[in-house]
């Protein structure tokens, strides 16, 4: 048995821990949530259940073998982060410097604005449904509607969800604003948004979705916001058990008890066992992947037609995942794979990262310092880091 894994999770853990911003919606705090949930986490399940000799209950068994990870691939990891985390670290305000306290107040939208939008969001979402089987298939059979009956209408589910993303934030800056709303439109809008929120998640993932909508919606009391220790652990724990009570939902019922869904968390969370087995598979190698990315805008106005694949994660799910790929849905693989595609892995991948770790420094110091201007480019993009770590540093 190789605990190479287990090295390299417990030195992400100790840098973080030794070198942690207190600041809430700091990038270094997004970067080790990413870790945390695709490394740690089962990482640490699969020795607990190796310590007490766990009896696998789900159909398919253990998939991931923390134990036989190569050093190779947890080489990436452990680089990825520490260069991602110090230069981030480095590069953005290291102490709390508020040009002006309230300047979340300068941002003000009518709260008759707020609720067109919430009504423009519900009704997209409802014309989603149409396009996509309609009401009837979506609940007598959600699970294969949302993974498999999205085909043809990309282009609505990207509109849909920017327009979510940017309703929920100017909706938090009117409701924290301080200015009075009358009551009744108040209960209106609190109703409004319930529903809207409801809408969305149902037709774009409950379990990503809800996080989501609410750093949008209370990033005026966030961004200010400090993180302790505990409140991360605590905050952590919450959404673990929510997306638990989402994917029994997602699955039909399927993964109804805490060791089933417990025992889960280690096949869903399983990009970097992913990654492992495809590093022995390939040698590393330079831009063979990275233009797949494009092929979704180029195809969305008409220049290209659609290509197969429109990112990395595409391309592998059809070659080690046929039947998922056949269903229309993908597996996940991490960032560290397309560094190890396009820039040599260890030996070029510095560049893109340091890059992209300058590009947050940025909008994290620009915000810092009051620049209410880019406040909704900051926390969109802020959210968006996961997604590029968890599969392309481009959109």
């Amino acid at each position: 048995f190789d605990h190479t894994a287990l090295a390299v999770t417990s030195s992400i853990l100790a840098l973080f821990l030794l070198n942690r911003q207190k600041r809430m919606l700091h990038p270094t705090n997004m970067l080790f949530l990413f870790y945390t949930l695709y490394l740690i986490i089962p990482v640490t399940l699969y020795y607990i259940f190796e310590l007490v000799n766990w009896q696998y209950i789900l159909p398919w068994g253990m998939v991931s073998d923390w134990s036989a990870v190569s050093p190779n691939s947890m080489g990436l990891v452990l680089m990825t982060f520490s260069i991602s985390f110090f230069s981030m670290l480095y590069l953005t305000n290291r102490n709390k410097r508020f040009v002006n306290n309230d300047h979340e107040d300068i941002i003000f939208i009518s709260i008759n604005m707020c609720l067109l939008l919430l009504v423009l969001n519900i009704l997209g979402c409802l014309f989603f449904v149409t396009q996509t089987g309609g009401l009837a298939a979506w609940i007598s059979d959600y699970s294969n509607v949302y993974i498999s009956g999205k085909s043809g209408v990309g282009w609505l589910n990207f509109i849909l969800i920017n327009l979510s993303h940017f309703t929920f934030f100017v909706c938090g800056f009117t409701f924290f604003s301080g200015y009075p709303i009358r009551k009744h439109k108040k209960y209106l809008f609190l109703g409004l948004l319930l529903v809207a929120l409801i809408a969305v998640s149902s037709v774009q993932g409950i379990k990503g979705r809800v996080p989501i909508l609410s750093i949008m919606f209370f990033f005026p009391l966030l961004f200010k916001a400090q993180i302790s220790l505990f409140r991360g652990v605590s905050i952590l724990s919450v959404f673990i058990v929510f997306f638990m009570s989402a994917m029994y939902f997602r699955s039909n019922g399927f993964y109804n008890s805490i060791p089933i869904a417990t025992e889960y968390l280690l096949s869903y969370f399983n990009t970097y066992i992913l990654l492992d087995n495809t590093m022995q598979d390939y040698n590393h190698d330079y831009f063979r992947t990275i233009w797949f990315s494009s092929t979704k805008f180029t195809s969305m106005i008409g220049v290209t037609p659609l290509a197969p694949y429109l990112d990395i994660s595409y391309w592998l799910t059809d070659i080690y995942f046929p039947e998922t790929w056949a269903r229309q849905a993908t597996q996940q693989w991490p960032l560290e794979m397309e560094l190890y595609f396009n820039y040599g892995g260890l030996y070029f991948s510095m560049i893109p990262l340091l890059i992209m770790s300058a590009y947050y420094a940025i909008l994290f110091n620009s915000a810092d310092n009051g620049n209410h201007y880019i406040y909704f480019i900051f926390i969109a993009e802020f959210v968006r880091l996961f997604t590029i770590l968890r599969g392309s540093m481009f959109p």
